[in-house]
Parts: C-alpha cells; structure tokens; sequence
C-alpha cells in the first residue's frame, strides 16, 4: 500500500464518527481528531506517544480511518485560507523561503505544505496567524509543529471527497522533503505578516510563540503551582469552557495539565477545580457536553513533568477579568497610607504661553541620536555594524563631525558594549578607527568605556517559567555605571543577545524588552544605540532595504518601540554599474539611511563610507618598517575596515569621466576601422557593413549603431588628413546612408 511507504505513520484518525470523550469534534473536524476504535465507537488516546505497529495498520485499514502525521518532525504551514489570490501569494512565499513542499487540498482553495526538519533543529510549538482579507473575510495560517497533527490520506468531513497531493508524500520518502529551520520560518512568518499588512489584509495577530519545543524534565515543577489554591480557584472559575477559547481536545487537555501542575499541593482539591471546570462545556452539535468518567480518566492520564501551569492559566484568566497587578507590582496600600495617584494627571497650556521658550530637543549626534531616547541601528552582515557603532562613540568622545559627518551636538562620554566579540576584537576596532583619524589613545582613554558578553553576558530582561517578562538585577547596576561615569552615549550590540527566552516574533514580549532599555535612557539621560540584525533578505539587491524601518529582524514591535532609526547595507551591484563604479571599490562602499525619524524630518539622501583597510602594525614593536608583517617578518598583521566618509559626487563625476573618455576612445577607434573599410572616396554604408561587423564581432545593428556613433549622420569629422562625412542619398529617413571623404583644404 503506497501510504505504507511513508516513514512510520503515527496514528490513525476517525473517518466517520468523532472521538469519544471531552471536547468532541464538531462536523466540520471529524476525520481529523485522532482516536481508536472499540467496541463502543471511537474514543481517544494518547497518539503523541503511541507507536504505529503493522497490527495498528491493519486494524485502521479495516476501520476506513484517515492516515495522519504527527507534525513534531514533519512541520507543515497550513493555509487556511478561502481567498485564492492570498492562498497563492502566500504559498509562493513559503516556496521563496522554505523552498518546494508537497500540496495537499482538502477543502479548495485550502493547502497544506509538508516539510521536515532539517538535521540538529528541535521540534517547534505552534504558532497561527489570524487576519482579515481586503474583502472583510477571516483567514488562518497555522505553521504546524509538536502536539498537532494533519491528515496525509484519507475523506474529507466536509467535502466527503479524498485528500488530493500534487505531489505524494508517501511517493518521494521523508528525505526528499525539503529540510526546513526554525530561522527560516521565522523569517517567513515576519515576511508574510509585512506582506499580508502590505496588500491590505488587517486584524493580524499571532498566537502561540513557535519557540523550540522545551524539554519538560528541565522545567522545574515547584514555579508551576499557583501561590494558593483560593488563587487558582478563582482563576480557573473565570475562564469560559466553550469551543472559541477551547477549540480542539489538545486545548482542552493542556488546561487540565495546567490545573494540575498549579494544584499539586493540593491534589484533590485541584481535582475538583478541574471538574467544575470541565462540567461547564455544553458540548456542540453532535454531543450534549462532557462524559463525568471521560474527565476524570483524563485526569488520571495527565502525567508529570508539565509544561505549563499557573501562568499558563493566570495569563488566560487575565483576559477574563482575574486582578494580577497585586502579583506584578506589589502589595495593596493599606488604608492608613497615603494615597498615591497612578493615573497621569493631564494639563493645559499655561497662561501668556510663549513656544519660543519651550526646551530644545537634546540631540546628541546628528539626527540619529537624542539624549533619554534609543535608537535602532540595523545593520546588514559585512557592513561592520559594530565598528560603526564604535566611530559614533569617537565622535561623541571627541566632538569631531567628519567622523560620521554628522555634527557633534552633545561631546561626553562613551560605553560600547557588545555581547558577541571578545575584548581583543573590540580593543583592534578601536585602535583601528584611532590611527585612521589620528585620535590620540591617551585622549580618549578616560572617556571611552568598552566591555564584552564573552566576560560577561549583559541581558536587561528574560521570561520566567510562568512566561513572564520580568527585568533582569543588573539593570540597576549598568544605570548605575551609565549615570557615575556620565555617560551621555551607550552602544548595545547585538540586541537579539540581550534577551533570555523572549520569542523574537512576539511583539508583546520584544516591545518590553525595548521597554527595559528606554528605561535606562530615560533614567540615565543618555542616548541608547540598539544595533540589531535585518531581515534575510532574498532579492539579490543588498540595498532593497535600505532606508526601510521595517527591515529589522524579528516582531516589528522593535521599530515601534525606538524614536529613531537607521540601516546600514552595502553597495548593490546594479548601483555600482549604474554608478560605473568598478567593483573592488564598490565591494567596499556603505550607506548610512535614515529609517526612522519621530522628532526629525527623514533624509532620503544617503550618506556613503568606504570601509579602508586599516593595518594596526600589531606583532612589529615598532622595529619593522612593512606594516603588513609580523615581529618575525612572517605575518600578516591584523586589520580592521574603517568606516571613511565617501564623496559620492565626485566618485560619479570621475566615473562620468572615464566612461566619456572610454567612449571617445572607442569612437575614434571605430572612425579609423570606417576609413579601412572604405572601398573608395564616396560609397554606401551597405558597402562597409559586413566588413566592420566582422571586424568587430557584432551584429549588424550594433555595427550601425556605432558607425552612427562614430560619423553621425550630418556631421564633418576630421581624420588625419581628410573630412568625413555620413549622409542620406535623398531627404527621406529611409534612404540609404552614403560615406564621403575629402582631402582638408590648405
């Protein structure tokens, strides 16, 4: 049987008939909930441990149930979505990133992709995307991981007609599956939310993080209960047990799993919250609502270790009306205490208001960076961010403009952090940038500040086992540092290092990390530069991006959350041969663009460096004059790539030059092979054209074209000795064209 072929099917699914048990499948998902036949019906079983035997396949062959897979090391991105436009458009993305994957229809427009995960990737968690068409009508795209599963062969529920593949799965084996990573369906569901928000679709919003799936013995159970059982008793009582909020049996076991992690000091009394809550399902079209025996020998299923619990359950019941900002921000003031006012308290213009004595914006370097303010530097790879970085903090320090050409408003000091490189690297960069612009060491030693995450990671915020974002201790600690050492300019590089357990994709979770360091800006007063990371970008156009605030990497919360940003991308191909600029020295050319500006108007003129190789002579003492060797004549020394201000007019005005040149050159050179080729003082153009075609190697077209270069038409051009000139035989622009010389008179 052709589906046998498929590595180790993993659970059968019911073709007629739901599971039964809590939650039963309404219409519409029969076929599609896993379970197994008894003597009693359908029930169902705990399929995501289950290990298929011939026997299994047999019975299920007898039963008439559809073939399903487990999704943990096959993802798929299911499209559920009716319009065929968008259905498209969005299955041409997921081939753009992800590359081909196997279609399967059930229900037309709808596709399902199939993939496998590429060797050394964990499994992923769910995430879906939910959205509204141009047109008003909801849509799903769910990028399928552990804990779900789709159908691979079977009956539709609805349609009552078969799956149907381009392609089988089952025909091309597992490895021939495109092999897929979770950086690359993190960069496709960033692409397909910007692109769907592009063409008009709105409402969009993810659920679920696609996070690598966590190993469930290095989850500690103790930070999964509840801080009492009166606390997840009220929780618990305020969420809705219906099919919107609990919509499959795998929702609706992940609360029970999350009740019992939160009551596990009390176990019995944690068992009747779970079967209160469990009473209030009032079923769906095909059954009344929960079997009593069902729910509790659900519950006896429900095995340690678990993933989720109380913040699991606390986070939903928020959504629901449940107080937590007693557990987030402390206790209740008692009732002898001063009240405290937590609402802001608006004003009014004042009386004889007068704008011109309002306080100027602090900017600190150009109109890139402002003081109790972050920027977003995004920078793409080989453009050396990082080095980037550390020439603002130079400029700052020293108060030069022609470092960035950007004016010096504020000159202080400086710390450049970066969690990636080691401090050697950092200490070449700065030697590097140092000797290219003769800054004196000893000058900016007392105001330059440099530390790296390979002594000491620095990370202002993580998620804790409940999920929570909380504001990592050595926040205060590098306030403190920044405000001692009256630091007015702060690099941090790169941002996504600066996080722990934060999903990159998540807007709620990302926006509170940028949070955390608005926070040191303001509380410090000075100016944050937040590099990090663009999106990958697949359109063989390294400045396609440029300039675009929504090229950083990751949930666009981040370029929300900065008053100002900036890209950095190098020199595209087209660019440089439009430019006629050779390509050793465009290889070596960034731009620097305004992305993002709240308090200054963008500059859609771009400023260019050329990034100069800078020897740093380490290894020579000073007693070896060829910078490029080592103390023992072998080496090369090391070399950092500075960032030097490029003038760009110029390098377009000498290219225009050369290419003016080249062309004279060439036409002089063809008038002369026109003069060889002429078989007398007067003849047709005709005459000479399959000469100089031949001689030239071109078509006839091109050979016209540049005889026409050459001797334009009308035109006396001197040759030596002689005048030469190209007309037509007659006053018609079809005539034929006919070549003179003369001899120069005198």
């Amino acid at each position: 049987m052709v589906r046998r072929r498929f590595p180790r099917p993993d659970f059968r699914r019911a073709a007629g008939r739901p599971a039964v048990g809590a939650h039963e499948a309404p219409p519409e998902d029969r076929g599609k909930v896993p379970g197994l036949h008894g003597h009693h019906g359908w029930y169902g079983f705990d399929w995501m441990k289950h290990e298929t035997t011939a026997e299994d396949v047999a019975a299920w062959e007898r039963h008439k149930a559809n073939l399903g897979l487990r999704a943990t090391r096959f993802p798929a991105v299911d499209i559920d979505v009716t319009d065929l436009e968008i259905r498209d458009f969005i299955q041409g993305l997921a081939d753009r990133h992800l590359g081909p994957a196997p279609a399967r229809t059930g229900r037309a427009p709808k596709l399902l992709l199939v993939y496998r995960l590429a060797e050394g990737q964990s499994p992923m968690v769910r995430r879906r995307l939910r959205f509204k068409g141009p047109d008003g009508r909801d849509h799903l795209v769910e990028l399928l991981g552990h804990g779900q599963q789709f159908v691979v062969e079977g009956i539709h529920p609805v349609t009552r007609k078969p799956y149907t593949w381009d392609t089988h799965p089952a025909e091309r084996g597992a490895d021939a599956l495109t092999p897929i990573t979770h950086a690359q369906l993190d960069t496709f569901a960033q692409d397909m939310e910007d692109l769907l928000d592009c063409i008009g679709c709105t409402d969009l919003h993810w659920e679920g993080s696609g996070d690598e799936v966590k190993d469930r013995e290095a989850i500690v159970q103790d930070e999964l209960k509840a801080p009492s059982l009166d606390a997840l008793t009220d929780a618990v009582s305020r969420i809705p047990n219906d099919n919107t909020q609990f919509p499959s049996r795998t929702d609706y076991l992940r609360m029970g799993c999350a009740i019992k992690a939160a009551g596990a000091d009390d176990p019995d009394r944690a068992m009747e919250v779970w079967e209160e809550w469990a009473a209030r399902w009032e079923g769906n079209e095909t059954i009344a609502g929960n079997d009593p025996i069902e729910v509790m020998s659900d519950w006896e299923r429900m095995k340690p270790p678990f993933e989720v619990g109380w913040g699991y359950i606390r986070d939903v019941a928020q959504e629901h009306g449940f107080p937590v900002a007693a557990e987030e921000f402390g206790e209740v003031l008692e009732e002898d205490e001063p009240v405290k006012r937590y609402a802001p308290v608006p004003r009014q213009l004042p009386g004889a208001f007068d704008p011109s004595r309002i306080e100027r914006r602090r900017w600190v370097l150009g109109a890139r960076f402002l003081r109790s303010a972050v920027t977003g530097g995004i920078g793409a790879p080989g453009v050396s961010k990082s080095t980037f970085s550390i020439l603002s903090a130079l400029a700052v320090i020293t108060g030069r403009d022609d470092l960035t050409g950007e004016k010096v408003h504020v000159r202080g000091n400086a710390w450049v952090h970066n969690n990636e490189d080691p401090l050697d690297e950092l200490e070449r960069r700065i030697a590097g940038v140092c000797m290219r612009y003769g800054i004196d060491f000893d000058a900016v030693r007392p105001h330059l500040f440099y530390s790296s995450g390979a002594d000491q990671r620095l990370v202002v915020a993580g998620k804790d086992a409940q999920g929570t974002i909380r504001r990592h201790k050595m926040v205060a600690e590098i306030e403190a540092f920044i405000r001692d050492n009256g630091i007015v300019f702060w690099a941090c590089d790169p941002f996504v290092s600066t996080h722990d357990g934060v999903a990159e994709n998540a807007n709620e979770e990302v926006e509170k990390v940028i949070g955390v360091f608005r926070e040191i800006a303001q509380a410090t007063d000075c100016t944050v530069d937040l590099v990090h990371h663009t999106v990958k970008n697949h359109s063989g156009n390294s400045e396609a991006r440029a300039g675009d605030m929504n090229a950083a990497r990751g949930a666009g919360a981040f370029i929300g959350a900065v008053r100002v940003a900036y890209t950095l991308s190098s020199m595209s191909e087209d660019t440089a041969e439009a430019l006629h600029i050779e390509a050793e020295v465009a290889a070596r050319l960034v731009r620097l663009d305004g992305a993002k500006g709240n308090y200054a108007p963008k500059s859609w003129e771009p400023r260019w460096f050329q990034l100069e190789s800078v020897s740093l002579r380490n290894g020579t003492e000073g007693g070896i004059d060829d910078p490029l060797l080592d103390e023992d004549g072998e080496g090369p020394a090391d070399t950092v790539g500075v960032h030097v201000q490029f003038d760009m007019v110029a390098a377009r005005r000498d290219a225009d030059d050369r290419q003016t040149e080249k062309a004279n050159e060439r036409a002089a050179a063809d008038l002369e092979a026109i003069v060889d080729a002429m078989p007398s003082d007067g003849c047709l153009l005709m005459d000479v054209l399959a000469t100089l075609r031949d001689r030239w190697g071109v078509k006839d077209s091109q050979a016209r074209e540049r005889i026409a270069s050459a001797l334009p038409i009308g035109v006396e051009v001197t040759v030596g000795t002689y005048l030469f000139k190209a007309d037509r035989t007659r006053r018609d622009e079809r005539a034929p064209i006919e070549l003179r010389r003369k001899a120069r008179s005198g």
